[in-house]
């Protein structure tokens, strides 16, 4: 007599993606989604991404190449099969954009959110293709002028075409507020910001980057900025933290251009939330706590007090600029404590990433203790130290890293041809180049930043360069007065020099010719026109005359505007 067969439950599944578990069959937690899922024909859940679970980082080796296939799998079996030009252009994102564009700091928005989004979220797949599809144009067209087509070229249809479909497939999120619609209307933003900058269509850029800071503030923003009938308050997990920390990026850059939201800072979110280290675990985390310092102390700068006393007391605000010294110190040991370990932990990319945060902090250092007199540009002068050194780290930039890309000591191959875009969607050097070139008043100090500028050739997201150059040249122009025409005598010295002491002439300039509350207005087009408005005390200590001009990208060459208003 044969003994009945003992029931055999299945064991509970714990992870997985959402598919597997509920089928209680192992996973093989393949990314953006499952291979045991996309090879029965069915559509992976994936792993919680948008429902606020937690999901693993992945990297490099945990994500082979391969995988873009099964990507590509589910995006066809989501929304239906793609054209060719989708697919290239899907294929360009995934090997290209996606590891180059975000650069230096690479982050898990990218690496992690959007890839796995594309499969669950039209208007994500879309805004990845248009963004895709400029990215290809941009580097086919390294090099060539910028102007705006009258009549678009099949790829520039396609992009334009994939990006209405994106802001289309958004709708249904905008009117919703549960937090899946929340992020991705936020995600969509990041992508549209970068597809924007990209483009060199800066007032479009912006209007994506404030919306979105907009609705970031008003859903992980501190409860008493929150209004009470309308204001949401999501809980935090990873996904939330990797879309504010590129919204942290793209608003930095952004504020370092005068294009920032400064009165918005108090009420976003903080990032990160965890006290400066004794040593950073990452030039992410060396990044994250430069970018909040960057914002604090563009912030404080607004605030100044003024003497009708509608700011906050002198009081609170020098002790507010005191802590943020304190900051600035701690974050500079950190900083030291880790380069020590570049070659050993951190690779020689990972040097130059710290080089550059370096930099960074010796900038900020000096508009953190000029901020105090906003009204006196000589407090610049006090500087000349710090302007000293910032442009020795900037020479050091240049000699191992600008000069040379590692690139360049690799053969090309099939994923990575010889000719690459050499935009990227973060900050780089552009603005230390910029910030020293205009607040600098040592001639050659200020000099060899133009210069450094000038043989740079690429945009870091809203940084152009060549925006940045034409800016910086008019200023010190104007500052120079009838001394400009001479400073091209006096540029003959190399570019990886570095000023000998009888070179550090104290600065001639006298407050009266300096500029004051300068701001920049970027173009809406490649061929469209930036303005510059300044103050000018022009020989009056009793008032300032408020001027503006404005460049014609495609004229190319400048004019004043309007009436000079006394201030």
């Amino acid at each position: 007599m044969t003994q009945p067969r003992a029931l055999v439950s299945k064991r509970k599944v714990k992870t997985g993606c959402r598919t597997c578990k509920a089928r209680r069959v192992k996973c093989d937690e393949g990314r953006p989604s499952c291979h045991r899922c996309v090879s029965t024909g069915r559509a992976c859940d994936g792993y919680g991404i948008w429902g606020g679970g937690t999901f693993k980082c992945i990297t490099k080796t945990s994500a082979p190449r391969a995988h873009t296939d099964t990507v590509q799998y589910a995006v066809s079996s989501l929304f239906g099969e793609l054209s060719p030009e989708q697919e290239s252009c899907f294929q360009w994102f995934r090997f290209r954009t996606y590891t180059k564009l975000p650069l230096p700091f690479i982050t898990p928005f990218w690496e992690t959110l959007v890839l796995q989004a594309c499969t669950a979220e039209p208007a994500i797949l879309h805004a990845v293709l248009a963004l895709g599809s400029a990215h290809q144009k941009e580097t086919a067209e390294e090099g060539r002028p910028r102007e705006e087509c009258v009549v678009l070229d099949s790829q520039q249809a396609f992009m334009l075409q994939e990006y209405g479909v994106a802001i289309r497939s958004l709708q249904c999120h905008l009117s919703s507020r549960d937090k899946r619609s929340i992020h991705v209307a936020l995600a969509a933003c990041v992508i549209f910001t970068f597809f924007e900058n990209l483009l060199g269509r800066y007032v479009a850029a912006n209007a994506h980057l404030h919306s979105g800071l907009r609705l970031l503030a008003e859903v992980y923003g501190p409860h008493e900025h929150l209004d009470g009938e309308t204001g949401i308050q999501l809980s935090r997990g990873s996904v939330d933290d990797w879309i504010i920390e590129s919204f942290v990026r793209l608003h930095v850059q952004a504020a370092l251009w005068g294009q920032g939201l400064p009165n918005l800072c108090p009420r976003l979110p903080a990032f990160p939330i965890t006290p400066i280290p004794t040593s950073f675990d990452s030039t992410n985390q060396a990044a994250h706590h430069m970018d909040r310092l960057i914002l604090d102390i563009l912030h404080l700068a607004e605030q100044c007090p003024s003497s009708n006393g509608s700011s906050a007391p002198r009081a609170a605000y020098n002790d507010h600029q005191q802590r943020l010294l304190g900051e600035l110190n701690l974050w500079l040991i950190a900083h030291d404590a880790t380069s020590t370990d570049v070659g050993e932990r951190f690779s020689v990319i990972d040097g130059f990433y710290l080089t550059l945060l370096r930099a960074y902090h010796t900038m900020v250092f000096i508009i953190l203790n000029t901020c105090t007199s906003p009204a006196c540009e000589m407090m610049y002068d006090l500087h000349t130290a710090e302007f000293y050194s910032l442009l020795e780290q900037l020479v050091v930039v240049w000699r191992t890293h600008i000069a040379r890309p590692a690139w360049r000591f690799h053969p090309p191959t099939a994923d990575m041809p010889r000719k690459i875009s050499h935009s990227v969607g973060d900050k780089g050097w552009i603005p230390l180049l910029y910030f020293l070139a205009v607040k600098c008043r040592i001639r050659r100090i200020r000099l060899q930043a133009i210069k450094l500028l000038s043989q740079t050739a690429h945009r870091e997201g809203i940084w152009d360069s060549r925006l940045a150059l034409i800016v910086a040249k008019e200023i010190v122009r104007i500052e120079e007065g009838d001394e400009y025409e001479d400073l091209e005598k006096e540029d003959r010295f190399s570019i990886v020099s570095v000023p000998t002491e009888h070179e550090i002439a104290p600065p001639s300039i006298p407050e009266y010719r300096r500029l004051y509350s300068t701001h920049v207005g970027l173009p809406s087009h490649p061929s469209g026109i930036v303005t510059l408005e300044y103050e000018h005390r022009n020989a009056n200590p009793y008032g300032t005359i408020r001027r503006k001009r404005c460049y014609d990208l495609q004229l190319k060459r400048w004019v004043d505007v309007g009436d000079n208003s006394t201030v």
